[in-house]
């Protein structure tokens, strides 16, 4: 099945211009910019490409490859020198199979049949850059359509990063990750890697609208967490958060579950009832899995978008709802569209902001404060993680996700005594023994026993005092010595805080 374009109305050019004014910093407009550029003409990836006005260099190349997070397949290079084109023509680029235009006969392409679009972005006769929207081979080439597409894309954006460049660094400066970090730890969200203070700050910049949010990741990533942070740092904070759980209902009720339904719509409705529109009125309503509604509903529920209103099943008269919608699939909707199975004009009703989810494995210097994290949310938060035990869940592939991480230690605390305070090889079942012990065997560990033992010991001390935010005196009466010996042994092996 073939893309066909969304159309560009006018509600789709007001959200989209609602959500770039919405930003503060040059990342997150940059950012929404290729996003939409490359979402809505069904492309690999889209690069941004600016310069200075006066010097005319080049300042600043952004790429984005999309869902699919596909390598770029040509080079920053090769991107500024396909700009160039456009900067000195001033014009916009259609080149299909780019390898072989004439335009660009210098350029090492490589073979690789390419379709590119570009479009000026320029203000007031001043050229500030251009964008450029990438097709591989498989896909088919653009069309005069798609250039007047882009062209509009680029028309509604250049104003608002050129604003943002005027106020960066006065008086609307983006939120620090040391800001965010303990704000978002308040509401579940644990983590320190690159990728997860880039889901922050991407949640940060939705949260200061209303703008529909679509949440992007696999499984047990944690997206409703995402969606209520997004709630309670939000203008709808004092409103209702309702989490729906699209693939939990019965395909025979899921009309009814959101819209409501009256009394005697069908057997068993012995009274009316609102559904979850009608609850989360004023407030944010999470479809989770949306994926999994039947076309049918998607029909009804692109009304509901359109119009701010509801029909409830059996009733005759339309109800008006005042809802922010975010919605989250673990499948990719974009194949679901080119397969028929999700509707087009409701994936671009969803798809105005969307937050890409990092998975646990991309993210994976963060389990050991999601370990701890889970370990004071539990009964017995005396209970410690071995570091040799910490260092092979930070291998160890997850398909579950955080979801599986939280299971497994959940599981090891079940299988931990009583009166122990740390977890040991002897507790844990057969299978994660075997696991853990061929793990070690792998590991090339060639240091001698007083280099492991000093590791060891190095790392027992750094999680002891930094369960007990580094109160050495805490610290010591946890690993039952004293505050002279634990200060001696920080000494000796060389631990300072932060």
């Amino acid at each position: 099945m073939s893309w066909i374009m969304p159309p560009l109305d006018h509600q789709h050019l007001f959200e989209f211009a609602e959500a770039l004014s919405a930003q503060n910093s040059f990342d997150e407009i940059l950012s929404l910019i290729a996003n939409e550029s490359a979402t809505l003409l069904v492309s690999d990836y889209a690069v941004i490409v600016l310069i200075n006005p006066q010097t005319r260099e080049t300042r600043k190349t952004v790429l984005f490859s999309g869902e699919t997070r596909r390598e770029q397949r040509l080079s920053q290079i090769r991107h500024s020198l396909i700009a160039g084109w456009i900067f000195q023509q001033r014009r916009p680029l259609l080149a299909n199979n780019i390898h072989k235009d004439p335009r660009f006969k210098e350029i090492d392409f490589d073979d690789q049949r390419m379709s590119v679009l570009g479009a000026p972005l320029q203000i007031a006769g001043t050229l500030l850059g251009a964008i450029l929207v990438v097709r591989n081979a498989e896909r088919k080439g653009f069309d005069s359509a798609e250039m007047d597409y882009l062209k509009k894309i680029a028309t509604i954006s250049v104003p608002y990063f050129r604003n943002t460049e005027l106020y960066a660094g006065m008086f609307l400066p983006p939120a620090s990750t040391k800001t965010l970090i303990p704000k978002y730890r308040a509401v579940g969200l644990i983590g320190k890697s690159k990728p997860f203070l880039e889901m922050l700050q991407a949640i940060e910049a939705a949260a200061r609208t209303d703008i529909r949010v679509l949440l992007q990741g696999e499984s047990g990533t944690g997206k409703e967490l995402v969606a209520r942070a997004l709630h309670k740092f939000g203008r709808r904070a004092e409103g209702p958060f309702v989490a729906v759980d699209c693939g939990a209902i019965p395909e025979n009720l899921v009309e009814a579950e959101l819209f409501g339904h009256e009394k005697g719509a069908f057997t068993g409705a012995v009274i009316a009832r609102k559904g979850w529109f009608e609850k989360a009125s004023g407030g944010t309503l999470f479809l989770d899995e949306i994926a999994n509604l039947s076309l049918a509903i998607q029909a009804k529920l692109m009304r509901v978008l359109q119009e701010g209103e509801i029909m409830p099943l059996g009733g005759g008269q339309l109800r008006k709802v005042d809802v922010r919608v975010i919605s989250a699939s673990s499948a990719a909707l974009q194949g679901m569209v080119q397969e028929g199975r999700f509707r087009e004009d409701l994936f671009y009703r969803l798809h105005i902001y969307p937050i890409y989810i990092p998975s646990l494995n991309e993210r994976r210097k963060d389990i050991g404060l999601l370990v701890r994290h889970f370990l004071e949310q539990s009964s017995r938060p005396e209970v410690m993680f071995p570091p040799h035990i910490i260092d092979w869940l930070k291998q160890k592939d997850w398909p579950g996700n955080i979801r599986e991480l939280q299971n497994l230690v959940e599981r090891l605390l079940a299988l931990t005594p009583p009166e122990a305070n740390s977890i040991s090889l002897t507790m844990l079942p057969p299978d994660l023994k075997t696991a853990l012990n061929d793990w070690r065997a792998d590991d090339a560990a060639t240091a001698s026993f007083n280099e492991q033992l000093s590791t060891f010991s190095k790392q027992v001390i750094l999680e002891a005092l930094e369960r007990c935010e580094w109160n050495q005196s805490r610290a010591a009466r946890m690993l039952g010595m004293s505050e002279h010996n634990i200060r001696y042994h920080m000494r000796k092996l060389g631990i300072r805080r932060p």
